[in-house]
Order: C-alpha cells, then sequence, then structure tokens
C-alpha cells in the first residue's frame, strides 16, 4: 500500500508480489517505485497508471533490499537464502526498455522507444 501521509489513509494498493515486501525505492527522475520482495522478484511500479512494468526473477532468495543509482540508470538489489545462508547482489542497467511504459519517457533513460 502507498500512503498519503497528508491524509494518513492509504492512497494506491499495489498488488502483484505473493509474499511480505521488504523494500522500496521511488525512481530519481520519473515516477517509478521498485519493490523487493519475500517471493525472490523485483517489481517495477508505474505509480502514475498504477500497474506493473517489469518484473526482475532470479533471485535465489528474499529480496531486501533495492535501490536506484542517483541518475537512474541503474538499480541495485541485494537478497538473501536462508537455506545457503548466501547473500547476492545484483545490478540492472535500465538501457533495456520497460516493457510497455510509455513512450514519452526520455530515450536518454533508454527506457522510452
Amino acid at each position: 500500500s502507498i500512503w498519503d501521509v497528508s491524509t494518513r489513509r492509504i492512497a494506491h494498493v499495489l498488488n502483484h508480489h505473493t509474499l511480505d515486501v521488504y523494500a522500496l525505492a521511488w525512481h530519481p527522475m520519473l515516477p517509478l517505485l521498485a519493490s523487493g520482495s519475500g517471493d525472490r522478484t523485483v517489481v517495477i511500479w508505474d505509480a502514475r497508471r498504477e500497474q506493473t512494468i517489469q518484473t526482475l526473477r532470479g533471485f535465489d532468495g528474499s529480496v531486501r533490499s533495492v535501490a536506484w543509482h542517483p541518475d537512474g540508470r541503474y538499480l541495485a538489489a541485494t537478497a538473501y537464502s536462508v537455506a545457503s545462508g548466501a547473500g547476492e547482489i545484483w545490478v540492472y542497467d535500465t538501457l533495456w526498455r520497460f516493457t510497455g511504459y510509455p513512450s514519452d519517457v526520455p530515450n536518454t533513460l533508454g527506457l522510452g522507444d
């Protein structure tokens, strides 16, 4: 859920993850939110349209943190597997286009057409 701090009420509910969400990060320039979950995925959300843009899979454990680089090009995520005791760090280069994102996003970020 995304809360409106001025009204202290839920403004939006984003449903996609199947387990608890442990990490959130707003994109520094675009209305994008990254969420990391115990379901071993990172989801990129379009906050304007309240929908999923991309789901990043392949983690061996729960995603515990997500962070955008200040220029918005890179997204880092960390995960931890209780079973193996191993941690991992993934860094995504967002020069690939997020599927379904509007073409009005600047091409310099690689997110538009």
